[in-house]
């Protein structure tokens, strides 16, 4: 049976859903253990405050992997599945870097940020599924921030 061209789109959002948050569950793992394993180097007790460069390193080591995926000859929806992971792990960095400021200052670096991304997919012509991964983002993201959900 061969699908129909709806259903193979409807198809796709269910796996770059569905991919997603597999694949933000994932990022929070890496951040958990680069930044516990590295205050397991420092000698750092438990409920000691996080190193910001264990951050870091768990960030870099995210973009480098999605970097590598990008680069590959991977399928479309898998890259654009993959491209969810940065760009929600950049906007949660983002949150996290400025709490306490002011909300609208935090969305509208987030309205930047997925600006930057949605005019390199347009000046790149790519397929549709890089913007359903970019506006889902964001509006996970937003509503994230908007019912006050704590990740």
């Amino acid at each position: 049976m061969k699908l129909k061209n709806w259903q193979k789109q409807v198809l796709s959002v269910v796996v770059l859903i569905a991919g997603g948050y597999v694949l933000f569950l994932l990022a929070f793992v890496v951040f958990a253990f680069v930044v516990n394993g590295l205050m397991a180097l420092l000698g750092l007790p438990e409920n000691a405050s996080p190193p910001a460069i264990g951050r870091v390193l768990a960030y870099l080591l995210i973009l480098l992997v999605s970097w590598l995926i990008f680069r590959s000859r991977s399928p479309v929806l898998v890259k654009a599945t993959v491209l969810q992971m940065p760009l929600m792990v950049t906007l949660v960095m983002l949150g996290i870097s400025f709490y306490g400021q002011s909300m609208v200052l935090i969305i509208i670096m987030g309205i930047v940020v997925i600006g930057a991304v949605a005019t390199f997919i347009a000046y790149r012509k790519l397929s549709w599924q890089y913007w359903f991964s970019t506006g889902y983002v964001g509006v996970l993201a937003l509503g994230i921030m908007i019912f006050d959900i704590q990740i």
